[in-house]
C-alpha cells in the first residue's frame, strides 16, 4: 500500500481552499463584504 505517497500537505491545502472558498461565498452573500 501506497498511502504514504499523499503528503500531508495535500490534506491543508484542501482545508485552507475550503476555508476560504466559504469565506468567498460569505462575502460574496453578505452585503457588508464589499470593501
Amino acid at each position: 500500500m501506497q498511502c504514504r505517497k499523499t503528503p500531508h500537505s495535500l490534506t491543508v491545502l484542501v482545508n485552507v481552499a475550503k476555508v476560504t472558498l466559504y469565506d468567498y461565498i460569505y462575502i460574496s452573500f453578505s452585503p457588508r463584504g464589499v470593501r
